[in-house]
């Protein structure tokens, strides 16, 4: 299978990209909020299949000079384990090159990112929206 990287969304389509992110459990966000999300983010890559259908993608927020944060990586349930994730964390981390890199993950793929050469960070804090940290809890990502 061929698989086509682009790093602009001029041939993407947002529904898809919203429906692959639904699909894949990263987020329930409407195709407008994760538009908005991709073209607000500094770095992105999208993946396509050679029939031209989005088969994973990412994105960055970066400053641009020293500090760049990686979210939003997903790939098709049908294509998991052929290497198309690690591919959109390597073109991200080309785009974010000379600059230090966190990557906000669910912690079920601690191990799969440290392969990639992520060490996990113990100096961090996040603030949840209060009606989202329940989750949050249940699902390992803070202690309370």
């Amino acid at each position: 299978m061929t698989i086509t990287y682009e790093i602009t969304d001029e041939h993407v389509d947002y529904a898809a990209v919203a429906a692959l992110m639904r699909e894949v459990e990263i987020s329930s966000l409407s195709t407008e909020l994760v538009e908005k999300s991709f073209k607000n983010s500094l770095y992105k890559v999208f993946a396509f299949d050679e029939k031209g259908q989005l088969v994973a993608c990412g994105r960055a927020l970066s400053d641009g000079v020293l500090q760049g944060n990686i979210y939003n990586i997903a790939v098709s349930p049908t294509q998991q384990g052929k290497g198309l994730g690690k591919a959109i964390i390597q073109n991200l981390l080309v785009q974010l090159d000379g600059q230090i890199v966190t990557l906000y993950t669910h912690p079920k793929t601690f191990s799969y990112y440290e392969q990639l050469g992520f060490s996990n960070l113990k100096t961090g804090f996040i603030r949840f929206l209060p009606d989202e940290k329940q989750w949050f809890v249940d699902e390992g990502f803070i202690d309370k």
